[in-house]
């Protein structure tokens, strides 16, 4: 008599080739979402960078000068 399971192979049950086919499945879907991709032009991606990095140095600038003044303000108070 066959009790209510029914049996399932490896593959079903998560074995290895059940793995497999995860990954495979996974890389696939993967590789759908990154042709939807819009990527920039060479010449958008330049500028964005230029942007970045001139922010990025503006802001260390600011935040190195604020960090001297207050560090020279400080020792004049406590000295």
């Amino acid at each position: 008599m066959v009790s209510g399971r029914a049996e399932s192979s490896p593959a079903l049950s998560g074995g290895v080739m059940g793995g497999v086919d995860k990954v495979k499945s996974f890389l696939q879907e993967v590789r759908v979402e990154f042709d939807k991709i819009t990527w920039p032009s060479r010449k958008e991606a330049i500028a964005l960078t230029t942007a970045v990095l001139a922010i990025t140095f503006f802001f260390t600038a600011y935040l190195g000068i604020v960090d001297f003044s207050l560090t020279k303000l400080v020792s004049f108070l406590i000295y």
